[in-house]
């Protein structure tokens, strides 16, 4: 089964996650291909003509990757993370490199202060307050957010 994000917008709730962890949990059965922000969509929540015509492109590669050369596809997703100071490094599995900052799209969070150097990342402290980014960066892999001190 293929699944993806039900809505293109920055949706935290527990159905969008759990359609992600399903294909974590059970590979071999289900595959999450990823969020829909990226596609165009009217107000973010449906997709236009070219949004499903792209989210096809994206389920005939799934497909073509698991059914027809039976390779074990999984989404851009995270891996692991690390703090060190006031670095956090994500590491990511990235189906199909480069990893690249998008720029067809404004960056999201321009309206919250610590975030709005994020390029989409938010770091919070344990109690739930806004931790600051100072600036991101893609190393391979890996995405280093630099807080601020």
């Amino acid at each position: 089964m293929i699944v993806s994000q039900q809505n293109g917008v920055n949706d935290r709730s527990a159905s969008t996650l759990a359609q992600w962890k399903i294909g974590v949990d059970y590979p071999a059965d289900v595959v999450c291909s990823g969020p829909k922000y990226q596609y165009p969509s009217k107000e973010g929540v449906h997709l236009i003509t070219d949004g499903y015509r792209e989210l096809g492109e994206k389920y005939g590669q799934i497909y073509f990757e698991r059914v027809i050369l039976g390779k074990d596809w999984q989404p851009l997703q995270p891996t692991s993370a690390e703090r060190n100071g006031a670095v956090i490094t994500v590491h990511y599995h990235v189906p199909v490199g480069p990893m690249v900052w998008e720029s067809s799209f404004a960056p999201p969070h321009q309206s919250v202060e610590e975030w709005k150097s994020g390029k989409g990342f938010e770091v919070s402290s344990a109690s739930g307050a806004k931790v600051a980014i100072q600036s991101v960066e893609i190393k391979d892999d890996t995405v280093r957010d630099y807080m601020r001190r």
